[in-house]
């Protein structure tokens, strides 16, 4: 029996050498949880190796003090008496991460561990000793045994008081070590002699490891960062602890394309650049705190929000699409839903780069007035899909061929402007894009033009086509062609009637997708545009691929070319205009707003103009007026 008992206690303790040596190696949130369970595993280990120690101070009971054969036994029974109050303190930390235990059942597990310690410092101790057994047993076990079932009774109520903050995966947990302790206390208590008790320590221990503080639930293994979880765990923390810290973010605008071209290439990538850099600036832990988002949290007891903005702007990291965000905790936020909510609004907004070498945004009043205005205009999309908040307004587009107007451009509009005041769609459409708003909003814009259309006979006045714009989220939705077929069926719509605009940008980034849609709807009858060529990619190569039937020319590159000091631009679009008729592709050139950009542009051989010179956009009726005036001026010049 006495062999038996060596063997298993050597095999416990190198089973915990290798849960210390993985534990060790990887790294730890600086959590209390986590620092707990540190304890845990020293005081485990004291254990284990007394608990070897005790049996040779038992069967050489003869030989040895007797001061030093109680010693030993006192050493071991404290240390598993420590460690169950320690596994305790554990439990707690679990459901209510604070640094002052003040409650009544914290104050009553305290108080049992002083008087445990206490008796087990004064009461007696008896071994008994043969060939073939030995062991120890009297009223110094019997306080420890009393004294953990107490823990385990107070670890069970703290896990039915925290119910809400624990999920039941970490309740089942709790429950399940505590069943396996209240066995493996009665057997040891019954069968003295078989020493089981180092084999619960290290299940428990190791069972914790896997369960609670298993380092790959709080990793991204893939960057060597802490993962959402972890961040979400630290942050609920440093709230609990009232803490004041500053969340710096570092957000990656175009993630996608950078996920998928650089994460695969080691230590060169650029994300495992970025969160090195990140690591060495700010000198602690990474997160990835949402999908394009790495953060580092920092302690602001004795830093300024200057002070964090210069540390900030050391960040050596030379990737140009990306901004950092510092979020001031919590000043600006209390809460962890309060921070996801505030990071990912942040995430996704374009920041200028102003005087910084980054692009920086600090979160303040004025960005959480922002962020609220974004969640009004959400609520009012949303209400306004589901009640017909929506109308088209139309801007004539100017044909410099035919002298008229053979088209116009359909623009949406939101018929709240009581809430908030007017909102502009360069406003509201990213706003339904990022929501998933778009693909109702677009059907419903489709379908009001396919009914206005047919309920006036536009044809009837002389318009050949209208142009509808097309988000870049609806082109690559697989049930777009049968979507829109449908709408035209529905109002007998002739599909070369409607020209689809797409902006370079979306055509650029959406990919085989869109070029399928595209083909399908060409098939009906469909036309394409090239939407604000000039403002994003201007992939000629693309757009030739793809054989656009017009191609709309952006402000930004027609308004510069009438600053009499500056030739530059003249040459750029004259040269844009020629490659575009070479390739056979009409041209719409948009905001035009005086005669001379009237003349200039059409002697450059552009197609068709559009702008406020004309007609801003304006609504069905006034379009339906609008078309009528100038079909009767014509009549009149024809009569005279």
């Amino acid at each position: 029996m006495i062999t038996l008992n060596i063997q298993l206690q050597i095999t416990v303790i190198c089973f915990l050498a290798i849960i210390l040596f993985k534990y060790m190696k990887s790294e730890k949130l600086p959590l209390l949880s986590t620092r707990c369970f540190s304890l845990m595993i020293v005081f485990a280990s004291i254990n284990l190796v007394f608990d070897i120690v005790t049996v040779f101070t038992v069967s050489d009971a003869d030989v040895l003090a007797s001061w030093f054969n109680r010693l030993c036994h006192q050493i071991y029974i404290a240390s598993l008496d420590t460690l169950m109050f320690v596994s305790y303190l554990y439990v707690d930390l679990l459901g209510d991460s604070r640094k002052k235990f003040i409650k009544r059942e914290s104050f009553l597990a305290f108080v049992i561990y002083i008087i445990s310690l206490g008796m087990i410092v004064f009461a007696p101790l008896y071994y008994i000793q043969s060939k073939f057994i030995s062991y120890s047993y009297g009223p110094m076990l019997d306080v420890l045994y009393i004294a953990t079932t107490l823990y385990m009774v107070l670890i069970l109520s703290v896990t039915f008081l925290y119910k809400h903050s624990l999920n039941l995966s970490k309740k089942m947990a709790i429950l399940g070590g505590s069943v396996i302790w209240a066995i493996i206390v009665l057997i040891q208590f019954m069968k003295p002699e078989l020493q089981i008790s180092s084999l619960f320590v290290v299940l428990m221990i190791f069972f914790i490891f896997i369960t609670f503080e298993n380092p790959t639930q709080h990793m991204d293994v893939e960057l060597n960062c802490f993962n959402k979880r972890a961040f979400l765990l630290m942050i609920d923390e440093m709230f609990r602890n009232k803490i004041d810290f500053y969340i710096v973010s570092l957000v990656f605008e175009d993630i996608s394309f950078v996920y998928s071209k650089t994460i695969y290439e080691g230590e060169n990538g650029i994300l495992l650049q970025a969160v090195q850099e990140m690591k060495n600036v700010f000198g602690g832990e990474v997160f990835r705190s949402k999908g394009n988002s790495f953060s580092v949290i920092m302690a602001s007891k004795n830093m300024t929000i200057e002070e964090c903005l210069k540390i900030v702007e050391n960040t050596p990291i030379g990737i140009t699409k990306i901004h950092i965000n510092i979020l001031e905790c919590p000043k600006y936020a209390t809460k962890v839903d309060e921070v996801f909510e505030i990071i990912k609004f942040a995430s996704e907004q374009k920041v200028a780069a102003a005087n910084h070498m980054i692009p920086i945004n600090i979160v303040d009043d004025t960005f959480l007035a922002m962020r609220t205005r974004t969640h009004q205009i959400e609520s009012i999309i949303k209400k306004a899909i589901d009640e017909d908040g929506f109308e088209v307004w139309y801007q004539p587009i100017y044909s410099t061929k035919h002298s008229c107007f053979l088209s116009a451009e359909a623009l949406v509009r939101l018929k709240d402007s009581q809430t908030i005041g007017f909102v502009s769609p360069e406003e509201f459409i990213p706003i339904a894009e990022k929501k998933g708003l778009i693909m109702e909003l677009g059907s419903i814009v489709f379908e009001k033009v396919c009914a206005f259309a047919a309920k006036t006979d536009l044809e009837a006045y002389g318009v050949k086509y209208v142009e509808v714009n097309l988000s870049g989220i609806q082109g690559v939705n697989p049930t777009l062609p049968k979507q829109l077929k449908m709408i035209m069926e529905k109002y007998q719509i002739n599909p070369m009637f409607i020209n689809l605009e797409i902006t370079e940008t979306a055509t650029v980034e959406s990919g085989e997708m869109l070029n399928k849609n595209m083909n399908q709807l060409r098939s009906m009858g469909c036309s394409f545009s090239m939407d604000d060529f000039g403002t994003g990619y201007s992939n000629l190569s693309q757009m030739a691929e793809i054989s656009y039937d017009l191609v709309k020319i952006d402000k930004s590159l027609i308004w510069p070319c009438f600053d009499e000091v500056n030739e530059k631009p003249n040459l750029i679009l004259s040269s844009v205009v020629n490659m575009i008729r070479m390739l056979g592709i009409k041209i719409v050139a948009e905001g035009v707003e005086t005669k001379e950009q009237v003349e200039v542009l059409t002697n450059m051989g552009i197609n068709y103009l559009q702008g406020y010179y004309f007609s801003k956009p304006i609504t069905e009726r006034s379009y339906l007026e609008f078309l009528e005036d100038k079909r009767q001026a014509a009549s009149q010049l024809v009569q005279i």
